[in-house]
């Protein structure tokens, strides 16, 4: 999902490395963090979704605080629940709406950004291989070796929900991956598979919805 209209202030907690947690411990701004959308990631970190306030700029800020990253660029992606990285897989931790942050939380958010914290856009990323990439090679690789197929098509399915890909043209890409597949999922998994992905995403985009339009409320209230 885009950070158009949102940001996310990731927590990560790095063995052997930074501690996210401890890092908003120490700062000792708890009320910087009002209760807001909230979801941990496939590795154990949190990620907290704030409403860009209107009108307001939030920089990205990648190392904000040690173990805390700022995902806030107009084209940054962030991966939602129920996306699977590996073994782990996001969940969403509440399904309260998104809240708007303290000005003193963005303040601080958008002093002082080095311009390697900052999004740097395709062109810093020579050489890797992007997550759209991969998204594209897939349909032409399939997905997987028996016994994880499944996941793939779920996990692939997903990524191509959270850009914004129409259900449908979502389906006919993952029905070529499947194809493309060595030993393919049969007809009855696959819809079985796809179907699920499709409930949860419809699900998802309706609490976005509605979250969106709580905070609309919310704040037409308040101007009142």
């Amino acid at each position: 999902m885009r950070t158009v209209d949102f940001f996310v202030v990731d927590i990560d907690r790095h063995e052997g490395g930074a501690d996210g947690f401890k890092s908003i411990r120490e700062l000792k701004h708890f009320n910087w963090f009002p209760k807001t959308l909230m979801q941990t990631t496939a590795h154990g970190g949190k990620q907290l979704f704030y409403r860009k306030p209107q009108g307001t700029e939030v920089s990205q800020h990648i190392g904000w605080l040690p173990g805390v990253d700022i995902k806030a660029h107009i084209n940054n992606y962030v991966m939602i629940a129920p996306s699977t990285v590996g073994s782990g897989q996001y969940k969403w931790a509440n399904k309260l709406p998104m809240a708007e942050p303290p000005a003193a939380l963005i303040e601080d958010i958008n002093r002082d950004v080095p311009a390697e914290a900052a999004y740097q856009g395709p062109a810093a990323f020579k050489g890797h291989k992007s997550n759209t990439a991969e998204l594209f090679e897939q349909i032409v690789k399939g997905l997987g070796e028996t016994g994880g197929r499944n996941n793939a098509l779920a996990t692939f399915v997903g990524a191509l929900l959270i850009r914004n890909v129409d259900p449908q043209v979502a389906y006919e890409l993952a029905k070529q991956a499947n194809a493309n597949t060595p030993k393919t999922l049969d007809e009855k998994e696959f819809e079985k598979t796809f179907d699920s992905i499709i409930k949860t995403e419809l699900h998802r985009r309706e609490m976005m919805k509605l979250g969106q339009q709580e905070g609309n409320a919310a704040t037409g209230g308040e101007a009142e």
